[in-house]
């Protein structure tokens, strides 16, 4: 009995294979990584020669991290890739030339199919080269958890020349444990919670405002200079903090 029962059991089992063999053949292939999408660029070069020359170009202070692909591929190459928690964070760069009318600030988000979310044109409210800070109105769009947006800043420098840096923002769900750590701690120890949560815009945020507060303040500056020597912006650490910026007009409509 047991010779007859062999092949039996055998056939289930290659029906079983074939079966498993004929649903992975259909499921389609997953996704591209975001980040294998737009290009991202940390620092900005003049795209003509109009734009004045600088000792360090204009930089968003965000993270390069390691570019993952499936294929392999790029496996040495770095993305400009941040996270946050909020629903509209703010963004930190450092502009190194001065703010005038011949040199407007444009900021623009999309979504990870390339469509427009938000774009407006900006001014600061001092004039000096420096770090400024870009909080997202109410009049943006909220981010949704678990998505990736791409950004881009531009400097004009005339109407025919501009400098450009991009990158990538990740939303993520804010740990649960965190939440009752925050409310009790104070503007430094929220900096030091962000840091260790990895969220990157909460974490330069608090610092840069507590640093505005105090620019004087020798701790506060050590804990900036470090801050930015962990993500390789050393010679931006110096540079003063000298601005937010603001809309200066309604929101540009974004293209369908």
């Amino acid at each position: 009995m047991a010779y007859f029962k062999f092949p039996k059991i055998l056939l289930i089992a290659l029906a079983v294979v074939t079966q498993q063999a004929t649903l992975l053949a259909q499921t389609p292939p997953p996704p591209p990584p975001p980040e294998g999408g737009a290009p991202t660029q940390r620092e900005g070069a003049a795209t003509r020669s109009p734009c004045p020359q600088v000792k360090n170009p204009l930089t968003a202070l965000v993270p390069l991290v390691q570019k993952t692909a499936s294929n392999g591929q790029g496996a040495n190459s770095k993305v400009v890739l941040s996270k946050t928690a909020a629903e509209r964070p703010s963004f930190w760069f450092y502009v190194p030339y001065t703010f005038t009318p011949a040199h407007p600030v444009e900021f623009s988000l999309r979504d990870e199919a390339g469509k427009d979310l938000y774009q407006a044109k900006l001014e600061a409210s001092q004039t000096a080269p420096g770090v400024v800070g870009l909080e997202l109105p109410s009049t943006a769009p909220a981010l949704e958890v678990g998505k990736r947006y791409h950004w881009y800043f531009s400097v004009n420098c005339n109407s025919e020349a501009s400098v450009v840096v991009a990158g990538l923002v990740e939303r993520v769900a804010l740990n649960p444990s965190l939440l009752p750590q925050l409310e009790q701690a104070t503007q430094t120890e929220k900096f030091a919670l962000y840091q260790k949560a990895d969220l990157w815009h909460e974490a330069i945020a608090t610092l840069a405002q507590l640093r505005r507060q105090n620019p004087e303040d020798a701790k506060l500056k050590a804990e900036w200079s470090n801050l930015l020597q962990s993500i390789d912006l050393n010679a931006i650490a110096p540079e003063p903090i000298t601005a937010m910026l603001t809309q200066t007009i309604e929101p540009i409509a974004p293209s369908n």
